[in-house]
């Protein structure tokens, strides 16, 4: 009780931003942080899978908190891994070829 709910624009924030959050909480570790951060942050629609993976793909455990949450990878192989573990919209958008649209 006294709690106050979050505005619904809170849930709007970048998906980088939320895991800066996270990080400044005490809830991850910083270089779990630094990674995610560097990830969203670089890549871009239209990368191929190996540009994606050259910033993504040296994660050897991902999920300690955020979205990513008790999921535990050592590396992604294929387009198809990429998408079951990458939730981020311009991820999904990185990797999905664009005749499969």
């Amino acid at each position: 009780m006294g709690e106050v709910p979050m505005p619904f624009g809170i849930w709007k924030l970048s998906f980088a931003a939320v895991l800066i959050v996270v990080g400044l909480s005490g809830c991850g570790n910083g270089s779990e942080m630094a990674f995610w951060e560097a990830c969203t942050k670089n890549v871009k629609r239209g990368m191929t899978l190996s540009e994606v993976e050259r910033i993504c793909g040296k994660a050897q455990y991902l999920g300690k908190t955020g979205p990513f949450q008790g999921y535990k990878y050592t590396h992604p192989k294929t387009k198809q891994d990429w998408l079951l573990f990458f939730e981020n919209d311009i991820l999904k958008e990185a990797q999905v070829p664009s005749g499969n649209r």
